[in-house]
């Protein structure tokens, strides 16, 4: 019995010591004493769909660490450091695209990585853009020269189509996603793709420049129209954001609606108050100056004067007397293509609404620009 009792009690020591010790010893354990904190907060970010976008998140550490990211879109403002800090991603590109686009930003110390995911949002689909009813329209003018005849009635299907003509901020973005993606090639004096040159850099009338592999708009011209773009650089950047050029059907119901006006704002003659023509400004003015008293009557800014404007068609001074009465695309091949709407040097019989204009598709002008359908 007392060996029992001596047992029990050396069991009920050591078990009391154990327990002491747990209490008592507050010393970190071998595994907390090797612990790497590294954590990402939050794991996500949201970047709008402009350049220079951008958005931060918190690193949390007590270890070294790098960060990386697998898009050529986005830099972080800092690629390695220790400790605690904040970083900011930025979007070093426009997202051209109308879906969004992604990004893993990965930050990494010591044997453990986080992860964060940034999206981009692309553009809406039909931002400034204005929905041109399905239906008929009187085309052509019989007081006119003699390739807008005859008068004749087109069905057109519904479609979209630019509220203005697109700027010199407008192209030079896509310029710079499209040199990011490898699609364009640069000199000092040109840009080419596919062996067609898009714009002419060295012209006086070009208001985008090139240096230190971006392009830039000259000061105080963003929302002026593009010039001296030929017409495989109209096409090209209407390609790039899942658009089209207009035909040029389309484009003269956007101009002038059903009533058979002369003018997008009517039939009365052109003022200094309804557009740009005939030199009275002596160069271009920021697209939708002169709205709304110069619109259409769809509310389409521009559609008299400023800059002519690329069509897709193929130009053909017959193609009246042929054109099919149902959505006409214009003749299958040709040497020239349509242009519309007249250009700030032009008078005001070249900025009629039935006025059908003819330019080189590998020559770009001065007084020459576009705008996107879809």
């Amino acid at each position: 019995m007392n060996q029992f009792r001596s047992i029990m009690m050396l069991a009920y020591i050591t078990l009391l010591s154990i327990l002491i010790m747990s209490v008592c010893d507050d010393s970190p354990t071998d595994t907390e004493m090797h612990d790497n904190v590294l954590t990402v907060d939050p794991d996500s970010l949201i970047l709008d769909s402009d350049a220079q976008s951008a958005a931060d998140f918190l690193i949390t550490s007590n270890v070294s660490w790098t960060i990386s990211d697998d898009a050529p879109w986005l830099e972080t403002s800092a690629t390695s450091g220790s400790g605690d800090a904040t970083i900011t991603v930025t979007a070093t590109s426009a997202n051209s695209s109308t879906s969004a686009r992604t990004a893993i930003v990965t930050v990494s110390g010591s044997g453990i990585s986080k992860y964060l995911s940034v999206v981009q949002e692309g553009t809406s689909d039909y931002e400034n853009m204005i929905l041109i009813p399905a239906g008929e329209f009187t085309m052509g003018s019989n007081s006119g020269e003699g390739n807008e005849k005859p008068v004749h009635t087109v069905y057109l299907d519904a479609y979209y189509i630019d509220k203005y003509e697109v700027t010199n901020k407008e192209y030079a973005d896509y310029l710079n996603d499209a040199l990011i993606n490898g699609d364009i090639q640069v000199t000092s004096s040109s840009v080419t793709k596919d062996g067609y040159e898009l714009l002419d850099l060295d012209d006086i009338h070009c208001q985008i420049s090139y240096n230190e592999n971006t392009f830039s708009v000259e000061s105080g011209k963003n929302n002026y129209p593009v010039m001296e773009i030929t017409w495989y650089g109209a096409d090209a950047f209407a390609q790039h954001y899942g658009k089209r050029l207009p035909t040029e059907a389309e484009w003269e119901k956007a101009a002038r609606g059903t009533d058979e006006r002369i003018y997008p704002w009517g039939d009365e003659s052109p003022t200094s108050s309804q557009c740009n023509f005939n030199m009275n400004v002596g160069d271009t003015t920021p697209v939708g100056h002169y709205s709304p008293t110069g619109d259409s009557p769809y509310g389409c800014c521009d559609m008299a004067g400023n800059v002519y404007e690329w069509c897709n068609d193929w130009y053909d001074s017959n193609y009246y007397e042929t054109s099919p009465g149902n959505n006409p695309q214009g003749p299958e091949a040709g040497s020239y293509r349509v242009v519309r709407s007249g250009s700030w040097r032009d008078d005001s019989d070249f900025i009629r609404c039935a006025d059908r204009g003819v330019g080189d598709p590998v020559v770009s002008r001065g007084s020459g620009g576009f705008r996107c359908a879809r």
